[in-house]
């Protein structure tokens, strides 16, 4: 749960899209965030909007991914004055939150 990783709320990579899209910039530029979470932080967040406690269990085994290169993350704001309006926390509360009131409308839960 210690692997590093960045999260962008949806809304806020469609607008990073339509900026960059909008502008006359070329060359690739990382739409991203500068805040970067654990795997225990963003289950940390999962628990908190689902007011619950997950049992954790980690496979040491698995593969980590790759490691993150910071700095990255500013061109985009640099470039074209962008950068994401909505937390991790605050991203998982909303999705969470929808996702609770789809299935409640389907019957699911």
């Amino acid at each position: 749960g210690t692997q590093i990783r960045n999260f962008l709320f949806a809304e806020d990579a469609v607008e990073g899209i339509r900026r960059l899209t909008e502008s006359d910039i070329v060359e690739p530029v990382r739409i991203g965030s500068k805040e970067f979470v654990t795997i225990n932080q963003l289950v940390d967040a999962v628990e908190e909007a689902a007011g619950i406690k997950l049992n954790r269990k980690y496979n040491t085994d698995a593969p980590k991914g790759t490691e993150r290169t910071l700095g990255e993350e500013t061109a985009a704001e640099k470039k074209f004055n962008f950068k994401p309006k909505v937390s991790l926390e605050e991203g998982i509360r909303e999705l969470y939150n929808w996702i609770e009131k789809d299935m409640k409308q389907k019957g699911k839960i």
